[in-house]
């Protein structure tokens, strides 16, 4: 079969398409013929080597996490799906292996794929959807009515939180480029905020919970702008991966500067968690029921076709992406497929919307006209 595969680890090394040995579906695995993959972060540090450490096997390394696909064959021991099933999955993260024509998975880590979303659509969401789940509902607990910062709300993982928020009956504010303030607005958050004109933690202070998907500084100005009894989840590289490991001065700061955020945190009676996201059947499944009932959207930008996987993860590491990067695997599915409404072709294009009058603050932050988040909490819960 044909996969991406990376040529060399470190920052110099490159994805190429080339034959490797097709896998086989082990006991109470399933063997998927893949017919999209998203692209995330996690492919570009399998690619600089990031997750050597803990890969057990010596083959090829090949990138991908997150799919969609068609079983193409069932495993010793497996009972839930069946040859012919539409399934949507992700691999470990130290493991990768998805952008391939075939991968093998164990059974529980699959479910079925939304009807209403194209494999493409379906392909991007295993992970930034899990990712948003378990951060907003399981680390920070968040509810009606409360406030909630989301951080880089354009891409991927801030997208899927910010429509997640605002089914979970939360007050949606979203930190993010000029060119993505409407854009934002239209994803349902309350109020925009263009990171490079204003202060966010002034701007959107009293905060009952931050996502932080940004590490550094903003970790530290998050926990200011969050409330005593607050929750700060970083899923940032910065915090939650061992394999990020600076040297020399940047070790130093690092140190220093995780030592003043878990102060800072203690003094404002702020919680700070990091969160790592993990392989989660039930989570996938809470958050594909939503996309099937259309409470969420797929936000897919672009969509790359297999030999140009390389250039898919090249982009996805710029971190000025909208939405999400999808390589179709099989090329039928990437000419029958078109980005999702609301998205550009064009990730880098301006976006405005026009569905919808906004008033535009002095700071830089937008909002709807006559949504005052002062009376939010007065309102009666979505």
């Amino acid at each position: 079969m044909r996969a991406a595969v990376r040529s060399c680890s470190g920052e110099q090394s490159s994805i190429r398409i080339k034959e490797v040995a097709q896998p086989v579906a082990g006991d109470g695995q399933v063997l998927v013929r893949v017919m999209a993959v998203g692209v995330n972060p996690a492919d570009w540090q399998v690619a600089a080597g990031w997750m050597d450490g803990a890969r057990s096997s010596q083959g090829p390394v090949i990138v991908g996490h997150e799919f969609s696909g068609i079983v193409e064959h069932v495993g010793p021991g497996c009972s839930d799906v069946s040859e012919g099933d539409a399934v949507i999955g992700r691999t470990d993260s130290e493991v990768a292996g998805a952008l391939a024509e075939y991968v093998a998975v164990d059974e529980s880590t699959l479910v079925g794929k939304p009807a209403r979303l194209d494999h493409i659509e379906a392909s991007s969401i295993a992970m930034t959807g899990v990712t948003a789940w378990q951060a907003l509902v399981e680390a920070a607990g968040l509810g009606k009515r409360q406030k909630v910062l989301v951080h880089a709300g354009a891409g991927g993982v801030g997208a899927t939180a910010i429509q997640l928020a605002r089914h979970l009956g939360a007050y949606v504010s979203s930190t993010c480029s000029d060119r993505n303030l409407y854009y934002v607005l239209d994803l349902g958050a309350h109020r925009s905020i263009d990171y490079s004109r204003g202060r966010f933690e002034e701007i959107a202070s009293e905060r009952d919970v931050v996502l932080d998907s940004i590490g550094g500084r903003v970790t530290l100005r998050s926990i200011q702008a969050t409330r005593e009894g607050g929750t700060v989840v970083s899923i940032a590289d910065q915090w939650t991966h061992p394999e990020y490991v600076p040297t020399g001065l940047d070790a130093m700061a690092q140190a220093w500067l995780r030592w003043r955020c878990q102060r800072l945190a203690r003094r404002r009676g702020v919680r700070w968690l990091c969160l790592r996201t993990r392989t989660d059947a039930r989570a996938l499944r809470a958050v594909a029921d939503l996309y099937e009932s259309g409470v969420l959207r797929p936000q897919v930008s672009r969509i790359f076709e297999f030999e140009e996987a390389g250039d898919a993860i090249a982009m996805s590491r710029g971190l000025r992406v909208r939405g999400k990067l999808v390589v179709a695997v099989d090329r039928k599915v990437g000419r029958d497929a078109s980005p999702s409404e609301g998205v550009l072709w064009d990730s880098q294009a301006s976006y405005r919307s026009v569905s919808s009058k906004r008033e535009q603050d002095e700071d830089g932050a937008l909002r709807p006209n006559g949504d005052e988040e002062a009376t939010w909490s007065d309102r009666p819960a979505r």
